[in-house]
């Protein structure tokens, strides 16, 4: 998944978030992020929901950090938020739906 797919930006910015995050690729695991940044037909930058980067040109940086409860990650959290907020966007549409539908029953009744 591209990193800057992740990302919520105002329009205004969209060239500099592109010219940063466009050019890379979140990885579920390190696996697939070694596969993904060093195929040879691929090439790009990945990074893993833990935060470890593997670069095409042979660098790797290290990422979750030790916090109390376990090790958790920025990109970890953003994909959690966002799964949360597709899931109150989804919610917020059937308390809708089900109110619109409890007022026609008041209506007729």
């Amino acid at each position: 998944m591209h990193a800057l797919s992740l990302i919520k930006y105002n329009l205004a910015i969209e060239p500099s978030m592109k010219f940063v995050f466009s050019s890379a690729f979140i990885c579920e695991d390190s696996e697939t992020a070694k596969k993904v940044a060093f195929d040879p037909r691929v090439r790009m930058v990945c990074v893993t929901l833990d935060g470890d980067i593997y670069n095409p040109n042979g660098t790797l940086s290290g990422g979750a950090q030790e916090t109390n409860d376990s090790q958790n990650s920025i990109l970890k959290r953003v994909r959690e938020i966002n799964r949360l907020e597709e899931e109150l966007n989804y919610t917020e549409h059937k308390l809708s739906e089900s109110k619109k539908e409890l007022d026609g029953i008041q209506k007729r009744g």
